[in-house]
């Protein structure tokens, strides 16, 4: 009887995937990853929906792997699309030109990780407190993207509850530029 070993403690081989580790397990169903048309106008849904979605507990961190077949695949674009109470989605675009990318043994190269916007409390005791991270309190967060105001988020605080209400700012522009007393 021959006795088989391990060869490697890597990753298998495999061709021409595309691979978005999304750090965390059981996300929203109201946001997904979606692959769009270079021109970034139009959601390729066949596309998307092929993606195959892999539950990744081998790290320290827990994560879901998004996997697509990406052989001959032409230029396109990776978003995210976060379902809104009135309207179409927002989607947030993550890649330009998505490729072809090996799997790695832990850390993919394309990762989506949650965040939540902290504000650093001073501390008291020295100088070199640097403080402690807390939730920001009621007010405004804004995401730039290619050196424009892109995103206005509202925090809203009700007692422990924390809510982000996201602010149409297509809504208030004009040619580009915002519209005077628009608000």
């Amino acid at each position: 009887m021959t006795r088989l070993g391990k060869l490697t403690g890597g990753p298998g081989c495999e061709r021409d995937k595309l691979i978005v580790q999304v750090i965390g397990t059981g996300h929203s169903k109201n946001q997904r990853l979606v692959i769009v048309d270079q021109s970034g106008l139009e959601p390729l849904q066949t596309l998307t929906d092929e993606a195959v979605c892999e539950t990744e507990r081998l790290t320290s961190v827990h994560s879901e792997l998004f996997v697509w077949d990406w052989s001959a695949q032409l230029k396109h674009q990776l978003w995210l699309e976060i379902a809104t109470t009135h309207g179409p989605p927002i989607r947030l675009p993550l890649l330009e030109d998505v490729r072809v990318t090996p799997r790695q043994l832990e850390a993919q190269w394309n990762q989506v990780v949650p965040v939540l916007p902290f504000v650093a409390l001073p501390g008291t005791r020295s100088r070199y407190d640097l403080g402690t991270p807390v939730l920001c309190r009621s007010g405004y967060v804004y995401v730039f993207y290619r050196d424009c105001l892109w995103r206005e988020l509202e925090v809203h605080q009700d007692g422990e509850l924390t809510t982000y209400r996201d602010i149409d700012l297509q809504a208030y522009r004009l040619n580009h530029e915002f519209s005077s007393d628009y608000r």
